[in-house]
């Protein structure tokens, strides 16, 4: 992806994206 393409995503899918990696790296963190 260009990073145009990338500022271009919505702050919606990016919000429900980041939450998405932050779930999975707080359960990769707690699986220890």
């Amino acid at each position: 992806l260009e990073i145009a393409e990338l500022l271009g995503i919505s702050d919606k899918t990016a919000r429900r994206d980041w939450d998405s990696a932050r779930a999975f790296l707080l359960m990769q963190l707690s699986a220890g």
